[in-house]
């Protein structure tokens, strides 16, 4: 989409610091990467893990850009640049996330967008929010770690919060196929770095916050701030409902800031000053029930397949979302009722004789809740496979040690994606966790054995085992390599075999 530098100027300009060389009236196209830039376009530079910096500049002008914007003062550009328009910005990220809404035209501007933040539960309950979605107004989009979906297919952009380049198309995707209304996960680095730029939420939720990206964002204070703006800037003025999970204290204390500025929200969980009040929760293997009392809503019975409480805080705050945005709840409750099944979050597999569950869990918390989750369900014991992931967060590393190692039987310690980290040191800082929890501890580094060791070595009648960590994930990423693995393909193969 061309824009004129009137409208840039206009957009941006409290982000433009200097202006250099002769400027074009318009611009044809505006990127991060230098792929895919044409004749006439504009190249904004910054380093970081994502985006091609100043030493791409060249590259960038060889495809035609007309326009560098970068935070490098003139004579430090290299000397291709020194030939074309120069923008000399301040914050990048945001101008980047900017101009990518002002060169898409503002899709969000033309859909109802309910966003999920939270360490826990965010895919869940976008997949919920979509098929409430889809159900009333006949088609949804959905930006999720799980997929992406503009109209009939999925795409997989290797994102929970894709960039903003990306986050703009896939916006502009959804109004061109005729979608009025999308439900998103948003990612506290997401957040953080405006990949959502200025899109305001009919719908926010905040599910919770425990320790996870602490490699990012160093303090819990960090995090919880990135997650906070969703609330504080983005809510749609009169119409848009932030809904918060207060029996978690962060979610409490946002509540409380929220209010205090003045804007709509609601709290929910089995505290009593909830709006929606949690209450008669019974939990199975083939479902979940439970009562809720929804303000002037009235009370409600709410029963869907999905497994676990922490589920039922998943619906609930998914159903506060839609009803104070207008959606009825008859629509909604069919939904929960409808069968669905998220992509390896308790996803159940079964011989009839173990019970496996496949579950994305890959923070302490997440992994406390689905072990006290399956925990009732079980008649032998709880064998847990789980590892972390390397290059991430190693403080979470003996939290989820412990947490395996209290609430479990077995333990078996193995790699998740260990990245550029060897296997064996990422199991060493995890080992620490488990000392005095009370479960038998079997470490396989190589995550396909460890699987096979569960089920067809470990595992007897009458137990059950979760595959915690990767969940829908059908990758393994080792030295920087992704190769196929899929913990869900891996545990078909061996349920049934003799043990």
């Amino acid at each position: 989409m061309t824009v004129l530098l009137k409208k840039i100027k206009e957009y941006l300009g409290e982000l433009i610091v200097e202006e250099r060389n002769r400027l074009p009236e318009s611009i044809s196209g505006c990127g991060v990467k230098t792929a895919g830039l044409g004749p006439g376009s504009m190249f904004i530079a910054f380093d970081d893990e994502e985006n091609d910096g100043v030493e791409h500049i060249p590259d960038a002008v060889e495809c035609g850009a007309a326009v560098i914007a970068a935070t490098v003062p003139f004579d430090d550009l290299p000397e291709a640049a020194k030939s074309v328009g120069y923008l000399r910005i301040a914050r990048p990220t945001l101008f980047a996330a900017r101009a990518a809404e002002l060169f898409a035209g503002f899709p969000a501007d033309r859909l109802r967008l309910y966003s999920i933040t939270g360490t826990n539960g965010k895919t869940t309950s976008a997949m919920l929010m979509h098929n409430i979605l889809e159900r009333h107004y006949g088609a949804a989009g959905l930006i999720s770690t799980v997929g992406c979906r503009c109209g009939k297919t999925m795409i997989q952009t290797g994102y929970t919060t894709p960039p903003p380049f990306v986050t703009q198309e896939l916006f502009a995707e959804m109004v061109r196929c005729g979608i009025h209304a999308a439900a998103l996960e948003n990612s506290s680095h997401g957040l953080d770095q405006f990949r959502t730029s200025g899109a305001l939420f009919d719908g926010a939720i905040f599910t919770n916050l425990t320790g996870d990206h602490l490699d990012y964002h160093k303090t819990m204070d960090n995090y919880y701030a990135a997650k906070r703006r969703m609330f504080t800037e983005l809510v749609k003025p009169g119409r848009g409902a932030a809904v918060i999970n207060i029996d978690d204290p962060w979610g409490a204390r946002l509540l409380k800031e929220v209010r205090a500025l003045g804007i709509r929200s609601f709290g929910f969980g089995r505290s009593a000053g909830a709006d929606y009040r949690i209450g008669g929760v019974d939990c199975s293997s083939s479902g979940t029930k439970f009562t809720l009392l929804a303000g002037r809503f009235g009370a409600m019975e709410v029963a869907a397949s999905l497994c676990g409480e922490h589920n039922v805080y998943n619906m609930t705050g998914v159903l506060a979302a839609a009803l104070e945005t207008g959606i009825p709840a008859e629509t909604v409750l069919a939904a929960f009722a409808s069968g669905i099944q998220v992509p390896g979050r308790l996803e159940r597999i079964s011989d009839g004789r173990i019970d496996c569950f496949v579950d994305y869990a890959h923070t302490d918390d997440a992994l406390e809740r689905v072990l006290t989750a399956v925990r009732p369900w079980c008649r032998g014991r709880l064998i847990v496979v789980f590892g972390c992931g390397g290059n991430r967060d190693r403080g979470k590393r003996p939290r989820m040690g412990r947490a395996a190692a209290t609430l479990a039987d077995v333990a078996v310690v193995t790699s998740d994606n260990p990245r550029g980290e060897k296997p064996g040191d990422i199991i060493a800082d995890i080992l620490p966790g488990t000392v005095g929890g009370g479960a038998e501890i079997l470490i396989e580094p190589d995550r396909r054995r460890a699987i096979e060791m569960a089920l067809s070595g470990v595992a007897r009648p009458g137990d059950i085992v979760l595959i915690a960590g990767k969940g829908h994930e059908n990758y393994q990423e080792i030295n920087g390599k992704r190769s196929h693995m899929d913990d869900r393909e891996e545990a078909r193969k061996w349920l049934g075999k003799e043990h």
